[in-house]
């Protein structure tokens, strides 16, 4: 039987209260939203987190801003004195759902054409519509238990997964790039779970460091 903390069912809850909507107006792709996860020094595999990968032209067309993706992947692990890996495929995991239909198009659409340059993949992020917070002590630590039974975003075992991703031979390096709309609802649920998980981050420290990466709280309806 898995052990699923109170802090864990807290970020799984709190993080993404109103994304059945949106996280966040359409935005074009933010550098500094960008943030290294986790690192694999065996096999040189990365995760980072961010916004959505594109940007809306002035004649509204949308484009997958791939180079500028790859240069700001390459600054952001370098403020870690890491250093990306010659050759390496881009795992673009994308939290949107169908409120966000133009720019899952686009990203498909952009690997389709240039296969050799990484893959899309996509997990959806809904959300919870209850804040933890406001519900009693004894509610809070029976829906910690049965997490895996009712969380619709999975997080139990797509967490996980998430991990295994990072920490297994894929042959080629991966560059998994996960991301939502704003890069701090969705993107802060699953990033946030992660720390928690796997990096000994209270659930204050996930909440604080995703509120710094919005300049802004965490939306609630």
């Amino acid at each position: 039987m898995i052990k699923i903390s109170l802090s864990f069912v807290f970020v799984c809850m709190v993080f993404v209260i109103s994304v059945l909507i949106s996280c966040g107006s359409a935005e074009n792709f933010n550098p500094g939203r960008t943030h290294l996860v986790d690192y694999n020094s065996t096999y040189s595999n990365f995760l980072f987190r961010g916004n959505q990968p594109t940007t809306v032209l002035a004649n509204n067309t949308e484009i997958f801003i791939y180079d500028e993706l790859l240069s700001t992947l390459k600054s952001v692990a370098a403020s870690s004195n890491l250093t990306l890996p010659k050759n390496f495929t881009i795992y673009d995991l994308s939290f949107e759902n169908v409120f966000n239909e133009r720019e899952v198009v686009t990203e498909k659409e952009f690997f389709k054409q240039n296969p050799s340059l990484g893959v899309y993949d996509d997990w959806v992020i809904v959300g919870g519509l209850d804040n933890p917070a406001k519900l009693p002590t004894d509610l809070r630590k029976i829906l910690a238990v049965t997490l895996k039974d009712w969380q619709y975003d999975k997080l139990v075992d797509g967490i996980p997964n998430l991990h295994n991703l990072v920490h297994s031979n894929h042959g080629t390096p991966w560059i998994i790039y996960m991301h939502c709309e704003a890069g701090v609802d969705r993107t802060g649920e699953v990033s946030g779970s992660y720390y928690i998980r796997y990096q000994n981050w209270t659930f204050e420290e996930a909440l604080t460091f995703d509120y710094k990466v919005g300049n802004r709280p965490i939306k609630e309806l």
